[in-house]
């Protein structure tokens, strides 16, 4: 390799460069240092002089492409790139659209399982290849050449018109890496398809989740052990998510609508069964039912779920079924269900439950019958004032019930109006059905093959005999077809107006159907996810904002598809450079935050240090943390009178709120009390001032006691602790060390606690312990850039101005001392910004009087917690 090496920096000829690339091919997929050094010669000597812009089919970009499609390949292009965007180089854009080139061509020749094969055949030992594959997953699956690819695009403003880079988009970087896992699906990778389970699981990220899909459907079709082995690699969370995505896939394809021939239409819930069986288990089916039965779903697709989950011949899938429908019923029957959620998601969680027993023994359900949750329930249900709430505990009591009573011929009834009405006829009727499997030929009606042959023959295109056999027969089921001719010369054209264009209606560039604007949040959540679609993307983060804030006023719509709209907000991509997409995002989440801080506390909370996000992500999911709290500190609406406004646009540009302005906003609400009264003491006090309280212990005395807001009552459990700890477990990765991360993050703990303890909170004591924990730690990081320490001193601030100091001094007198120590650094430092030291000099000011009275007792808790003290040594504490 050195030889190559020392060849390949000097000037060489086309046959001996193919002679090189050629013997390297073998080895170079490898990690190592000598591969990587002769990767960067490559890079810096070849690529600019025999890389040949549009003549991608020459052998020797080929053999180029070859060594670059491995992992320390893309590796170095991404390093290259990433060195171009923070350094100064001359004619860097040149360069970079050169390696922009042929990662996008060495990523397309990517193969899998060459380079699996390549690091797991390789003389290493086995600790080291598993480590290596796993970098080389996390590489990928990170997206890694997403990242550097935009990175360097919008470094240097490059608009890229006639051509598109699949490396910078997030969408087609999915599907394609997609692609290459479902090409691996075949019986001789039965026994590696395992090794790309976490690839897969990086790809089944918020907002790409559809695309991950639908790569895998054509081999569902099939019975495939390499796509069953895969999924079993996968975890439960995975698992739920990959069904979840595969049911909205079917459900917009096979639905009561499709379907003209109610005949027909009976077999598709056992078809569809039928193709689910394939390759899953009952007991897929029965993890996903007990999770996520609130996705919503066309009855067929609901009928398929339940008739896959029940039939087994297995004892183990017989009693997780019924362990699946105790917990259903559970759900069912508790007050705070009925209270909770919307009157649609309890009708298809009955649904499911009328589906589910008619598949139970009669033993189960005469147990059922007798069961507390049985009784309390219905009895929750009858003293409902909803009508829709009443008719489902009376239907599900009547069906029920008939396992109770001794007699057989006697049954429960609810002679009511309101059980002869067609819901009541509809639900009871569902214990009529017997879906069996169907063979998968029902998934194809003949009605959809009529219509594909009625749309050829209007194409002009002549179909062949058996063809038009075929439509005569179609035609001639309708009896009544003859009688029903027109004349063609007898319809009258509509007019078309002289502004629209004769072209535009055949231009697929114009959507032919018009959006509507969501007027529900499930409506929302669809259109979020229908990503290759301009105008749904368009109307959903327009609308977005003023849904989530209109509908958390009443009713229980927000809380119920909550999650679910969360998950979708956070993982969405602007594909179609939407303008102010970032600012409508970032405006739903804080929207979506305040209205349930409960149930989108914690689970954003989570996402933010488990889930596989972009930098840009993270600190989204920050602001949108702060503005939240901001909002909910805040209890007071204010409104606008709409004349007293800018027009949106102004206002959006001048007047919308950011994570930066609100962290300035408290900065300056912190130190200007601090600047008018050493101001004060240096010009000496104002003509009128009669007496100064100098005194820390007579101000805190004098505060007015804190007011109660809706943040306090949630920010512990919800937010802060959970922001905490999580930041704590993930402060090992490098993700989370980032310096631009780091002020996001800090930034947002300040305004939490800060609005937070303007409020009576009875945790305060374990946020504080939480709070000293964190800061403590960045300050070990010793992270140099200004930004990071600036944000550091905002918080040391918010805990001086929050925090009582007999509290601070009893409990955190050494990490305290410890602060001043480190703000004295940053103030004597001269590698410190202007800024920097200016807000370091207000933090010692602030530490100074605020210690100015526990000084003492820090000092004292300090000697006491470190060792048994001495009379002699007992007295320094009072130095």
């Amino acid at each position: 390799m050195d030889s190559f090496k020392n060849e390949l920096s000097k000037s060489i000829g086309t046959q001996r460069l193919k002679e090189i690339l050629s013997s390297i091919q073998v080895h170079i997929g490898l990690p190592e240092a000598e591969n990587t050094a002769l990767l960067h010669t490559i890079a810096v000597n070849i690529l600019p002089s025999f890389w040949e812009i549009g003549n991608e089919t020459s052998s020797i970009q080929d053999q180029l492409v070859n060594c670059f499609a491995t992992f320390p390949g893309l590796k170095l292009l991404c390093a290259r790139l990433d060195e171009l965007v923070y350094g100064d180089h001359k004619n860097a854009a040149s360069i970079g659209m050169l390696y922009l080139d042929v990662l996008e061509a060495s990523f397309n020749k990517l193969n899998l399982k060459k380079s699996r094969n390549t690091i797991m055949c390789s003389s290493i030992t086995e600790s080291k290849k598993r480590s290596t594959w796993s970098g080389f997953t996390f590489f990928l699956g990170n997206f890694g050449i997403i990242n550097s690819s935009a990175a360097f695009l919008s470094a240097y403003n490059i608009s890229i018109t006639n051509r598109t880079y699949n490396v910078s988009n997030m969408a087609k970087y999915v599907e394609i890496l997609s692609k290459k896992i479902a090409s691996l699906l075949e019986p001789q990778n039965d026994s590696i398809i395992t090794d790309f389970s976490h690839l897969y699981h990086y790809l089944l990220r918020p907002g790409q989740q559809k695309a991950a899909v639908s790569a895998l459907f054509p081999h569902l079709q099939t019975y495939s052990p390499s796509f069953q082995n895969l999924f079993r690699s996968l975890n439960p969370l995975d698992q739920n998510t990959f069904l979840t995505y595969l049911f909205l896939d079917l459900d917009q394809k096979y639905s009561h609508f499709t379907f003209q021939n109610i005949e027909d239409s009976e077999s598709i819930p056992g078809a569809l069964a039928t193709l689910l069986r394939l390759n899953f288990l009952p007991c897929d089916f029965l993890q996903w039912l007990e999770f996520n039965w609130e996705i919503p779903l066309n009855l067929f697709l609901m009928r398929s779920i339940v008739l896959s989950c029940s039939v087994s011949y297995k004892n183990v899938d017989k009693i997780k079924l019924k362990q699946t429908v105790n917990a259903l019923f559970s759900t069912w029957s508790a007050s705070h269900f009925l209270k909770n959620y919307s009157v649609v998601s309890q009708e298809r969680l009955t649904v499911y439950l009328i589906l589910l027993l008619s598949k139970l023994d009669r033993e189960f359900l005469h147990e059922c019958s007798k069961s507390f949750l049985f009784t309390n329930g219905i009895s929750n249900r009858l003293e409902s004032l909803d009508e829709g709430i009443r008719l489902q505990g009376m239907v599900l009591a009547e069906i029920i019930a008939q396992y109770f009573l001794v007699s057989e011929t006697k049954s429960l009834k609810f002679d009511v109006p309101l059980m002869a009405s067609s819901k009541a006829t509809y639900l009871k009727s569902l214990t009529e059905l017997n879906d069996q499997f169907q063979p998968l030929d029902s998934l194809c009606p003949q009605v959809l093959s009529a219509k594909n042959e009625k749309k050829h023959i209007q194409d002009g295109n002549a179909p062949n005999t058996q063809e038009s056999v075929n439509l005569d027969k179609t035609f001639e089921d309708s009896s009544d077809h003859n009688e029903r001719k027109v004349i063609i010369d007898d319809l009258q054209p509509y007019e078309i107006s002289d502004s629209e264009s004769e072209d535009s209606v055949d231009d697929p560039t114009i959507s032919k159907t018009k959006v509507d604007t969501p007027k529900y949040i499930q409506s929302l959540c669809r259109l979020l996810l229908d990503v290759e679609n301009y105008d749904a993307q368009k109307v959903a983060i327009e609308t977005a904002p003023e849904l989530i804030q209109r509908k958390s006023l009443f009713g229980s719509e927000v809380k119920d598809h909550a999650k679910w709209l969360l998950e979708i907000l956070v993982g969405l991509q602007n594909r179609f450079d939407l303008p102010n997409f970032d600012r409508l995002q970032l405006s739903s989440l804080c929207n979506l935050l305040s209205a349930c801080p409960e149930i989108c506390g914690p689970e954003i909370c989570s996402i933010l240090f488990i889930g596989d996000f972009s930098l840009r992500q993270k600190t989204m999911i920050l602001s949108s943390i702060a503005m939240a709290a901001v909002s909910l500190a805040n209890d007071e609406e204010r409104f606008e009178f709409p004349t007293k406004k800018l027009p949106q646009a102004l206002h959006d540009q001048f007047f919308s709120i950011t994570l930066d302005k609100l962290s300035f906003d408290f900065e300056k609400k912190l130190t200007m009390p601090i600047m008018e009264e050493y101001q004060d003491k240096i010009e000496g006090p104002k003509p009128l001032q009669t007496r100064i309280i100098s005194r820390q212990t007579e101000i805190e005395s004098r505060k007015r006691s804190p007011k109660a807001n809706k943040l306090s009552k949630v920010v512990d459990k919800s937010l802060f602790l959970l922001l905490t700890n999580g930041f704590m477990m993930a402060v090992k990765r490098s993700s989370f060390t980032d310096p631009l991360f780091l002020v996001y993050y800090l930034k947002t703990m300040g305004i939490l606690f800060s609005q937070s303890c303007t409020s009576k909170i009875e945790g305060l004591s374990r946020m504080v312990d939480e709070y000293i924990i964190v800061l403590t730690e960045v300050c070990r990081l010793k992270v140099e850039t200004p930004e990071v320490n600036e944000a550091l001193l905002f918080n040391f601030l918010v805990v001086l101005e929050s925090t009582p100091g007999s509290l601070l001094a009893s409990q955190h007198g050494k990490s305290l001392l410890g602060f001043e120590a480190y703000t004295q650094f940053l103030f004597n430092s001269a590698d410190s910004g202007e800024k920097v030291k200016s807000v370091a000099a207000m933090v010692l000011l602030e530490f100074e009087k605020k210690m100015k009275d526990y000084r003492t007792l820090a000092l004292e808790k300090i000697l006491d917690d470190s060792s048994n003290l001495s009379l002699g040594r007992f007295g320094l504490a009072g130095l």
